[in-house]
């Protein structure tokens, strides 16, 4: 068991995939494991990720030494599982792991030696680059910083959405608690659930059955900003594997029509896929190149009542979930994201019908990929207007998820995915 969790602790480490499939593929390849061992290794593997640069700070280890990787496998066992520090400390010698059980004073010492870097000690604390912390701290102020970076390197929950076309809220919570499953409504997303203990229902008969997908808060929550008329046309501009897609389908009850477009065939199968488990036979699924004129298929649809722009981010949003991209993201990643941003919205925008509404959004945290973007469009676009989320979500929910203006989730305030939306109308010509 531990070698598969070094294994994985390595693979993760040098870039080699994300944690969720790195996850996966050794236990595929780790059958002589128990379920127990198996959930065992996925908890280190992803502690190990999140909490790299803090333990090997404290405990003195060059993190581009040969010992790092073991070195942040038994912090892990230290903390998750009660390996014993003297044990620890005959495994990897030198190091001083008593004070990985007294973490907290350790780092107090650690942060009063270093006060002059405010980006360094936030780095220390939540494991991020020191850009990253900066960056942080620049956009929420110190004591917020430091709340979002906490949260942030929690683990996500398991939220699952009901799908309408096949059952209502209450009805597939009975049926999950006769299953073993207790859950409890989500208390911002109006069709969410939440699972009290983490499982597997991905071979549940009520999955294969379409009743439900797995969808954070945030993401739920954004289809609900788009908002699709009764019977209307939707373009999905980046549609991925379609979990927003197949959340629009439900709202539209199966009625209307919706054109999901991505450039990744391999995505676009996955779609279908998932249309034809959720019963949602409403959607046409387009593969368009990243760049140049796109295909008939799309041009015959005509404009749409609503675009939605989920553009690819820096997802610095999702590090609850993809612990490992604070290691693979650059400084200047962050400005390359906002340039293809504003180039996909401009490109996305033809295909608005009149008094119809562009969504954008993204799974980022910072401005420079969100507000900024929407200023920058709208300066060079003015046939479009901004929409307030408000007069979408109403003004008490839209204040709650945001400033009334736009959406504005946050993970430490919501308890879900870092996400941004701003809704922009064309108007009449």
């Amino acid at each position: 068991m531990r070698s598969v969790a070094l294994e994985g602790i390595a693979r993760t480490r040098a870039g080699l995939g994300h944690a969720d499939r790195t996850i996966s593929a050794l236990l595929r390849a780790s059958r002589f494991l128990h379920s127990r061992e198996r959930r065992l290794v996925a908890r280190q593997i992803y502690t190990g990720v999140r909490h790299r640069r803090t333990w090997l700070t404290l405990l003195g280890i060059d993190p581009s030494s040969e010992q790092a990787d073991l070195a942040v496998l038994l912090a892990g066992l230290v903390r998750l599982a009660g390996l014993p520090a003297k044990r620890a400390l005959a495994e990897l010698p030198g190091a001083g792991f008593e004070r990985i059980e007294r973490l907290e004073v350790s780092y107090a010492s650690w942060s009063a030696a270093h006060s002059d870097n405010e980006a360094a000690r936030l780095g220390v604390a939540a494991s991020l680059p020191d850009w990253f912390a900066a960056r942080l701290l620049g956009a929420f102020g110190p004591e917020r910083a430091c709340q979002l970076a906490a949260a942030c390197n929690r683990q996500a929950g398991s939220v699952i959405r009901t799908n309408r076309l096949k059952t209502e809220r209450e009805t597939l919570r009975k049926a999950l608690a006769d299953a073993g499953h207790a859950t409890r409504p989500c208390s911002l997303a109006t069709d969410g659930l939440i699972l009290e203990r983490r499982a597997n229902l991905l071979g549940s008969a009520l999955f294969k059955q379409g009743h439900f997908e797995l969808q954070d808060q945030g993401s739920q929550l954004l289809c609900e900003l788009v908002a699709p008329p009764p019977r209307g046309k939707v373009i999905d501009f980046c549609a991925g594997a379609g979990g927003k897609t197949l959340g629009l389908a439900a709202l539209l009850a199966n009625r209307g029509r919706i054109l999901a477009l991505d450039v990744r065939p391999g995505a676009l199968k996955e779609l279908r896929k998932r249309c034809r488990r959720a019963g949602a036979g409403n959607v046409q699924a387009v593969e368009i190149e990243a760049e140049g004129a796109l295909p008939k298929k799309v041009v015959d649809f005509g404009t749409a009542d609503r675009v939605l722009v989920d553009a690819p981010c820096s997802g610095s949003g999702v590090l609850r979930r993809n612990p490992e991209s604070r290691w693979l993201w650059k400084p200047a990643d962050i400005a390359d994201f906002a340039q293809r941003q504003g180039a996909i919205l401009a490109r996305a925008a033809p295909l608005v019908a009149a008094r119809g509404r562009l969504i954008y959004a993204t799974c980022s945290l910072f401005d420079e990929e969100n507000s900024a973007v929407v200023e920058q469009f709208l300066a060079s676009h003015p046939e479009f207007e901004r929409v307030r989320a408000r007069e979408i979500l109403g003004g008490e929910r839209a204040r709650a998820l945001g400033d009334g203006e736009v959406l504005r989730l946050l993970p430490d305030s919501h308890d879900c995915d870092g996400f941004f939306g701003a809704v922009l109308r064309r108007r009449r010509s």
